[in-house]
């Protein structure tokens, strides 16, 4: 990987639809050099996906996560739920 790999890397971290004609005037090559670079580094597995951000209030999705907990001698379940009441 040199510098221009790194450039092309930050134009496709900032816009992953850029086109490489866009890349590519950006970083000093042309669009059929940037596309032999970016399917060089999909190819060696520097690039391991492309990926879409999607605002979750659209399919009513909001955050969720799984937390374990692990208590220091007896706790009840009430007075945990007493601790965690205050945990938004």
């Amino acid at each position: 990987m040199d510098s221009l790999d790194h450039r092309i890397l930050d134009q496709l971290r900032e816009n992953a639809r850029a086109g490489y004609g866009d890349i590519g005037s950006v970083v000093g090559l042309s669009a059929s050099a940037v596309k032999r670079r970016v399917d060089r580094l999909v190819g060696d597995g520097v690039i391991q996906g492309f990926t879409i951000k999607v605002d979750p209030a659209v399919e009513d999705r909001g955050t969720e996560a799984w937390v374990e907990l692990y208590c220091r001698g007896t706790v009840s379940p009430d007075e945990l739920r007493t601790l965690l009441d205050s945990v938004p």
